[in-house]
């Protein structure tokens, strides 16, 4: 046996004789009497000399709850619970007030109905009332159409998807005869609720506290009020499974009848397969033996009960289907069932989408502690990535996306025991990769493209909407194409594609880096050159830098992030000279200024050949006039 399940038994020790009580009960027949735990007070007819805060099976004062059964919205009121004398054909009923009401509520006609000891519906008849303001219905009363057997009767009204209960709403009895005690329900399991009612008793008598075959119930006592009648409600004691007296200790005389039945409480009851489960038993045969069997799975375990016929067994989950699965506890002609929730056994995914080699990581539910789980694509077991099972049910596995075409995929686990978890939808898109993550405008970018539609046409687009290109992938689903950037603001950029199926590959994310440029690489100081550049972010202001230090210049993007600025070399001494713009790494320029050759430095290149020209003329002349 597992540690946890000793805690857990451990833990049943301390809860054996706490028995939960159920929501509803099942008595007569088949009319379900809803049971919630509340006080009364010294304000009702029937209470008991003095105030009390006894808790008690119905809501006879003060309490009201709205679970939720069979669709409609159960409401349990308070009343002045009316003692109906004769309770036979024509009879007619007053219960006054009923509080609990929503403001301004209406009870259509024939909407109510009394339901007997016995669990027979008795026909009524009733007109049309509203709540009122404050929620209280005044003098509501119904007339009999059928006899209420003699004992405590329930008060059932329905409007709409709306059911309010008063229960008991009263006893059926002539007052000073017949004296009678009632047990109502009949029938529940130990430690659970029950109303000890009493009748035809002498009129403001003290009947005492009840006494349930040789154990006395001293808490609770019951008072009759003018017409002989009053109730206690009580915990039934921890007694054995079957019949038992119940006798009011200063009334002997007379006496009430009721039996005990089997209760199976499962905790939890839901949870995974392999779970660790307690089932809390009462209302056994003392000193028996309890078999606790699995409908439609090969399962069965047994506990010994004590000396009041109460017990716990531990058991693990067996696998079985997720859904609700009916349990058994039998014990030598003893049967009872309860219901235990299998919760689907279910798959996560990090991602809903992705490209093939991503990371994917997927998490599991419901399944065997130790078991190992592989997974599923489109129910097939998909490579050797396998995880086992913790103790909670829970697996986690880490992988890469699966190199499959794209497209549209069920994901699933399945474990070594047989358990598959529900399917959930991955969707694997294409990939596309760039031989380079930083590009500027104009440059040219060889784009690939992988785990597309075969031979199919792909559709390559930016994300700006700038330009778009089309190729065709071939019969692998890949392509290779060379795309020129197109002139777009720089920063990041995506590069999208998708094929003729329609299959859209996961964004490619590059960079696009701002660029500039100059009309000539050299020049003087004061000369004016162009500067142009893109690449850059639209409308923004440009600072041009000479070797990090401002100019004071600056220009203003276009729509398109480029600029044109007709740029004034500054006065600098003739060298290499760095121009950039913003002190960013957009781009420089390598600039050589040139040494400027003052003037006087021709004069001998122009005074020289003039000399030299005039003494040749001269010389010529006056050798041609010699002669």
């Amino acid at each position: 046996m597992s540690l946890k399940i000793c805690l857990l038994l451990a833990m049943a020790a301390l809860l054996i004789f706490q028995m939960p009580v159920p929501t509803t009960m099942v008595y007569g027949h088949g009319t379900q009497f809803r049971q919630s735990a509340a006080v009364f007070s010294a304000a009702s007819p029937f209470s008991p000399e003095g105030t009390h805060e006894t808790p008690v099976t119905s809501a006879f004062s003060g309490s009201s709850s709205s679970p939720s059964v069979s669709g409609a919205s159960v409401t349990q009121l308070n009343s002045s619970f009316i003692v109906s004398t004769a309770g036979t054909y024509g009879t007619t009923v007053v219960f006054a007030p009923i509080s609990g009401m929503p403001s301004n509520f209406t009870i259509n006609n024939n909407s109510a109905e009394l339901i007997d000891s016995h669990g027979s519906t008795v026909a009524v008849t009733n007109g049309m009332f509203n709540s009122g303001f404050s929620g209280i219905l005044a003098n509501f009363s119904v007339t009999l159409l059928g006899n209420v057997s003699g004992g405590p009767f329930a008060l059932s009204i329905s409007s709409g998807s709306s059911d309010f209960e008063l229960m008991p709403a009263g006893i059926s009895s002539i007052p000073s005869a017949n004296p009678a005690l009632y047990v109502f329900p009949v029938k529940q399991y130990s430690g659970g609720h029950v109303t000890i009612m009493v009748s035809g008793l002498p009129a403001n008598y003290n009947a005492g506290y009840p006494v349930i075959d040789n154990t006395s119930i001293p808490s609770s006592r019951i008072g009759t009020d003018a017409n002989g009648a009053g109730y206690a409600g009580i915990t039934l004691p921890g007694i054995p499974g079957g019949n038992y007296t119940v006798r009011m200790r200063n009334y002997m005389a007379v006496e009430g009848t009721g039996t005990v039945v089997p209760f199976m409480s499962l905790i939890p009851s839901s949870g995974h397969v392999g779970q660790d489960v307690l089932a809390l038993l009462t209302g056994f045969h003392p000193d028996g033996t309890v078999h606790i069997t699995w409908a439609g799975a090969r399962f069965n375990v047994s506990g010994r009960m004590n000396g009041f016929g109460k017990g716990v067994v531990a058991f693990a989950v067996p696998v079985s289907e997720h859904g609700s699965h009916e349990i058994y506890a039998t014990s030598s002609g003893q049967n009872v069932s309860s219901v235990f929730s299998i919760n689907q056994t279910l798959i996560s995914l990090s991602a809903s989408s992705g490209s093939p080699g991503m990371p994917l990581s997927i998490t599991g539910t419901g399944f065997v502690q130790g078991d190992t789980v592989r997974l599923l694509v489109n129910g097939h077991v998909y490579g050797a990535v396998s995880a086992s099972v913790a103790a909670n049910g829970s697996s986690f596995m880490s992988l890469r996306v699966p190199a499959l075409t794209a497209g549209l995929y069920g994901f699933g686990l399945e474990s070594a025991s047989g358990l598959v978890s529900n399917s959930t939808y991955f969707t694997i898109r294409p990939l596309l990769v760039s031989t380079a993550v930083k590009i500027r405008p104009g440059q040219t970018v060889q784009i690939s493209g992988y785990y597309f539609s075969p031979n199919s046409g792909v559709d390559l687009f930016w994300y700006s909407g700038r330009s778009s290109a089309s190729v065709s992938s071939g019969s692998n689903g890949s392509f290779s194409f060379s795309v020129i950037v197109p002139s777009i603001p720089g920063g990041p950029e995506l590069i999208g594609a998708v094929d003729a199926r329609g299959n859209n590959a996961t964004p490619m994310m590059i960079f696009i880096s701002p660029l500039i440029s100059s009309s000539v690489r050299s020049g003087f100081a004061g000369q004016t050159v162009v500067i142009s550049g893109s690449g850059f972010s639209p409308g923004s202001h440009i600072s041009f830098l000479w070797d990090g230090n401002s100019t004071g210049r600056t220009a203003k993007t276009n729509a398109s992030g480029s600029f044109s600025f007709p740029f004034v070399v500054p006065a600098s001494v003739p060298g290499t000279y760095i121009l950039s713009v913003n002190n960013t790494s957009a781009g420089q320029i390598i600039f050589t200024v040139l040494q400027t050759v003052p003037w006087t430095d021709y004069l001998p290149a122009i005074v020289i050949p003039l000399i030299t020209g005039i003494g040749a003329s001269v010389y010529l002349w006056r050798r041609k006039h010699r002669n």
